[in-house]
């Protein structure tokens, strides 16, 4: 008896300190690895909803730009006909060339004038006081017969497209691209080029031939002194039509001339020298002769009847100074043209 009691009483040490123990320890174990895997479960079934969260985000991040791409793009498709009703004061036009805003401060003066030279009322360029350009990469800047571009100026030009001897500005070359398509689908005609960037030196051969043929009387209407002349900025253009004489008052008769007036600042161009101006411009009636400005620029000077002398705060020429010494010696501009 006691040696089975005795065995008994080891049994029951060893499930009571050994075999309980361990089973606890087992259980424990089998616990905590059953938590570890709920965990790793959840993770695994976490990421993928915040993968899919971000990417539904990114959808409709996606379907937002894409309305707000079909937004702008109606906007630049009807931009035209919202430009033309909108009014910029001068003040606060902001030019595309230049940083800033068009304050007060940009306005510009006439040099003061001693013993000027006129013909008609305009006046001898030779005879003048001037000032030197000092922004003329901005598309709206002035040049004439009293702002002088100076003789190295040369600007980024390309060769114009289907018209390679002519050349311009990227910006003004693009613009009438759009504006000569847009005239012959709308008349069934053709607009052409017949001046585009003239350098420095070319310009000054071309007064000196003109002066040569026509005399100072003849010049001073149509013709600039180098670096007076738009075309070196490679933003003017002198268009002609299949009928009618090249740089010619009788443009002024043809149809190009009245679709021109029309529609010429939805591609960002103005009539630079118009008939009722030359007290301002300094220069005759030039039908034939417009320039790049942008289409913000273009559509509010030709809303509000200005020129770029006006828009710079500029008044009439002869309010710099009395024209005493008049040598008029023609009766028409009309046969002095180039």
């Amino acid at each position: 008896m006691k040696t089975k009691s005795k065995e008994a009483y080891k049994g029951q040490n060893l499930f009571k300190f050994v075999l309980l123990p361990a089973a606890a320890c087992l259980t424990a174990a089998l616990a905590i690895g059953f938590m570890l895997s709920l965990l790793a479960g959840n993770n695994s079934l976490a990421a993928p909803k915040e993968t899919t969260r971000w990417s539904e985000n990114e959808n409709r991040a996606e379907v937002t730009s894409e309305k707000k791409q079909e937004e702008t793009s109606d906007t630049a498709e009807t931009s035209i006909k919202v430009e033309e009703s909108k009014v910029y004061p001068p003040e606060d036009y902001v030019s595309p060339g230049q940083a800033g805003v068009l304050s007060r401060s940009y306005l510009l003066t006439y040099p003061a004038q001693i013993d000027v030279e006129t013909y008609h009322g305009l006046s001898d360029p030779r005879t003048l006081n001037t000032y030197n350009v000092e922004n003329p990469d901005d598309i709206a800047v002035l040049v004439n017969k009293y702002y002088v571009l100076p003789e190295t100026y040369e600007p980024e030009v390309i060769p114009v497209t289907n018209a390679d001897w002519f050349r311009l500005r990227p910006e003004a070359n693009a613009a009438w691209q759009k504006m000569q398509q847009a005239y012959r689908t709308e008349t069934g005609k053709e607009i052409n080029l017949n001046s585009a960037y003239r350098s420095y030196q070319v310009q000054d051969m071309l007064f000196a031939k003109a002066l040569k043929r026509k005399g100072i009387a003849g010049c001073v209407g149509y013709n600039a002194l180098p670096g007076r002349s738009e075309h070196q900025l490679g933003l003017a253009i002198d268009i002609h039509s299949t009928t009618g004489t090249k740089n010619s008052p009788s443009f002024a008769e043809t149809t190009a001339y009245e679709w021109l007036q029309i529609n010429c600042s939805r591609f960002g161009f103005i009539l630079r020298y118009p008939k009722h101006k030359t007290h301002i411009t300094d220069y005759a009636f030039e039908p034939w002769h417009y320039r790049y400005v942008g289409a913000e620029l273009a559509q509010y000077l030709t809303t509000n009847d200005l020129t770029l002398e006006e828009y710079y705060g500029l008044g009439p020429t002869a309010d710099q100074y009395m024209p005493d010494n008049d040598n008029t010696t023609v009766n028409s501009w009309s046969n002095l043209a180039d």
